[in-house]
């Protein structure tokens, strides 16, 4: 872990900034039943190998047979499509598309019918 912060986009910047960029809180989530799949940015540094690009956001799951799963992302996008992914495992909504990934306009629909979703900007 290297200890530095990081923007949204994944730009290196100083504590204030980075105080600032956290209070706008992206997060997505989502809830059914017992279940909760929630994807936030952490702005920190979770890479915790001295290898590979810094980790700013994370995709937990509380609840269910997943419960305290983890996944962590380097970009916005990535967070977005992972929450997407783990949405549909955790909750099992939606085929899955191509690849083992998820068919996120199945997942979105599904969603989007249960009046639950809404993906935040990053206030920037």
């Amino acid at each position: 872990m290297s200890g530095r912060y990081y923007d949204v986009r994944g730009k290196p910047i100083d504590l204030d900034s980075w105080v600032a960029a956290f209070a706008r809180q992206w997060r997505l989530q989502d809830e059914a039943g017992e279940v909760r799949v929630s994807t936030v940015y952490l702005g920190l540094d979770h890479n915790f190998s001295a290898e590979g690009p810094p980790l700013i956001f994370e995709t937990m799951v509380f609840g269910g047979p997943l419960d305290d799963e983890q996944e962590r992302y380097s970009t916005q996008e990535q967070a977005t499509e992972g929450h997407h992914r783990w949405v549909q495992k955790a909750l099992n909504r939606g085929p899955a598309g191509p690849h083992g990934g998820v068919r996120l306009d199945a997942v979105d629909e599904a969603l989007d019918e249960a009046g639950d979703y809404n993906i935040p900007g990053d206030g920037a």
